[in-house]
């Protein structure tokens, strides 16, 4: 499996010659500053590897995600985002300011030391990957695997990484075993003084790129740029904050788009797609208010880079359910078809805004509205409660789009 990834920039590393371990477990001699040029390289060569976070220069090295600091590889990740990543308890002990800090076993009962199956020996490196009860992230290497009886197993923080100085904002490293993880995926972390570790983007599909925060590309030759993104299909691209490519040939450029199906036949190859998006709102009185997802717009047609698509028909369908504290309930259903000029506006195929339609109302939610309209390239749901009222509403918004043959591939 391979990867690959937005070109790094910034100050090359090169490696002391008698350096030839592909695991530094903290010899920071091994490159100083003064073998630094421009850094040009395109993937995480061992030619292009760091010893220390302290070697890039400066506390906050790395600042730039687009010039990211490659490290030594790890030999496992072990992310706490997966069900199937079952970890037994263990207990974090910061040893002085993070150097000398060990991750332990709190039973030794449970088993000696399992990563994506696996079974790592002393030595090796492990990266922990996303929000965990310690917010123990970093490079930790196993200082004991554990017998599963008797004696636990303990990770210790790796030297390239223990201490605030070695931790750029911004870096990246191979994970080089594992089932899931192994074989050329690329991990990229942020470290900020106020949060601790930040865990950014994981890639693991083939060609594979992701570069949102907490962002995973997870299929062949896909994409994600979305902060909270996933792209798990097949050459899919998930750009929008809290997105979900899962379709092949897909898009998510929306934020909170998820879209499962596209159009892979022919020349037709990802012109049509299926997706839908969640909003949410609470009122307290009667003031017209738009639903949203995500803290963004109900639902946008833009391109990767958030820039109005003007080359879509859609047709789009939602359902709005609300209910008070009140035991008061309403739900709404609405559909209309839009279709953009190309240029610089959509409009509705008909002429009018879709009226939404009541399924079923209690009396006291008489008054509640929905409606439905086009606000540049946006599908605005906007909702009115009533005084002293508190109202909480949710709408499922489901897209089936097309785009203009010219616009090219979606």
């Amino acid at each position: 499996m391979s990867i690959t990834h937005a070109a790094f920039a910034g100050p090359k590393v090169e490696v002391d010659p008698d350096y030839t371990a592909d695991h530094d477990l903290g010899g920071e001699a091994l490159v100083t500053p003064d073998q630094r040029a421009a850094l040009d390289a395109a993937n995480l060569s061992v030619g292009n590897r760091v010893a220390s976070m302290a070697d890039v220069g400066g506390e906050f090295a790395g600042t730039n995600p687009a010039a990211l600091i490659p490290l030594a590889p790890v030999d496992y990740l072990k992310t706490f985002t997966l069900a199937s990543e079952v970890f037994p308890a263990w207990t974090y002990a910061d040893g002085t300011a993070g150097v000398g800090a060990t991750v332990t076993e709190d039973n030794p009962a449970d088993g000696p030391l399992l990563i994506d199956g696996q079974s790592p020996t002393i030595g090796q490196r492990v990266l922990f990957y996303g929000p965990n009860p310690f917010n123990a992230h970093g490079i930790y290497v196993v200082t004991e695997p554990g017998n599963g009886t008797d004696v636990p197993w303990v990770l210790t923080r790796a030297a390239d990484c223990d201490t605030i100085a070695k931790r750029c904002r911004f870096w990246a490293v191979e994970v080089v075993s594992g089932v899931t993880f192994g074989g050329g995926s690329a991990r990229v972390c942020m470290f900020d003084p106020a949060q601790g570790w930040v865990d950014a983007s994981l890639a693991s599909g083939s060609y594979s790129t992701a570069s949102g925060s907490y962002s995973t590309a997870s299929g062949t030759n896909s994409t994600a740029s979305g902060s909270y993104s996933t792209a798990s299909g097949s050459n899919s691209t998930a750009s929008g904050t809290n997105s979900t490519a899962s379709g092949s040939y897909s898009t998510a450029h929306s934020p909170g788009q998820s879209t499962d199906a596209a159009v892979q036949a022919g020349s037709m190859q990802g012109l049509g797609q299926h997706s839908r998006v969640e909003l949410g709102q609470q009122t307290a009185d009667d003031t017209p208010t738009p639903l949203y997802n995500f803290g963004n717009g109900a639902f946008s047609f833009v391109d990767a880079a958030g820039e109005p698509d003007w080359n879509k028909t859609a047709r789009i369908k939602g359902t709005v359910v609300a209910r008070d504290d009140s035991a008061n309930d309403s739900a709404w259903t609405f559909e209309g078809v839009i279709r953009g000029d190309g240029t610089s506006a959509y409009s509705w195929v008909g002429g009018t805004d879709p009226v939404p339609s009541v399924i079923a109302q209690d009396g006291g939610a008489s008054a509640w509205a929905v409606a439905v309209t086009i606000l540049n390239s946006m599908i605005l749901v906007t909702v009115t409660g009533a005084v002293a009222t508190n109202i909480s509403w949710v709408c499922d918004l489901e897209v089936v789009e097309i785009a203009l043959a010219r616009s090219g591939l979606h």
